[in-house]
């Protein structure tokens, strides 16, 4: 009977729009609204109307949380947020309620190779670090747009991510904690738990796990730590 009553409900969803159901699969919500069903959770469904737009309907009172209005949904961003566009903005709705949490503000959502439950976001080309489960901004939109996109392996699989700020570079580690500051010119790696970073022309050695200066800037070439050394150039080369 049970398969019976699954079976009917996905017909329905497929010619009419939208009903819902317990978790005994009782129709508790009569097919009334125009479109068609895109995504259901335990509280909420997700809709395309006939103008192609979508919107969000509460199950539990049979009443439209969200009208008809977003241009794009993407229901499989995260367990608890659906990702939407809203006149070329992103923002974020709750799975279980079927509220708005973010407000459409973003220009883009990008996912992230290095964070684990966090991704890109974009505003006017500057670039910050969200929760996919929550929504909340772990680091502000305030960093250079290609931020986050390359990372430096060392030790024992640990990891720092280029951050960029004002074209100048640093590193952040998986906890979002930025190790070293966003002061340099440029970064050449890390060999030993020791970054080799340049600034005005001069290149020195920074602590990846702190941030703190092994040895200042002084040196017209620097290379990356290997068995306890590492290549310099003092004066012309």
């Amino acid at each position: 009977m049970k398969l019976l009553l699954i079976f009917l409900i996905i017909s329905v969803l497929r010619n009419t729009i939208i009903l819902g159901f317990s978790k005994d699969i009782y129709i508790i919500m009569e097919p009334k609204y125009d479109g068609e069903a895109v995504y259901i959770d335990s509280n909420i469904v997700v809709y395309r109307s006939s103008n192609g737009k979508f919107g969000v309907i509460d199950i539990r009172n049979s009443k439209i949380r969200i009208p008809d209005k977003y241009d794009e949904v993407n229901c499989m961003f995260s367990d608890s947020l659906i990702e939407f566009k809203y006149k070329g903005k992103y923002g974020f709705v709750d799975k279980k309620t079927g509220k708005e949490l973010v407000a459409p503000k973003y220009d883009y959502v990008v996912n992230s190779d290095y964070f684990e439950n966090l991704v890109r976001v974009i505003i006017n080309n500057k670039c910050g670090l969200i929760n996919k489960i929550t929504g909340k901004e772990i680091l502000p939109v305030k960093y250079d747009y290609d931020s986050f996109t390359s990372g430096y392996y060392y030790g024992n699989g640990d990891i720092l991510i280029e951050i960029k700020l004002n074209n100048k570079i640093g590193l952040v580690n998986r906890n979002r904690v930025v190790v070293v500051k966003p002061i340099y010119d440029e970064i050449k790696g890390i060999g030993e738990g020791i970054v080799t970073v340049g600034i005005n022309g001069l290149y020195g050695f920074v602590d990846a796990r702190n941030g703190k200066i092994a040895i200042k800037p002084q040196y017209n070439y620097a290379g990356i730590f290997s068995e306890g050394l590492a290549p310099v150039v003092e004066g012309i080369w």
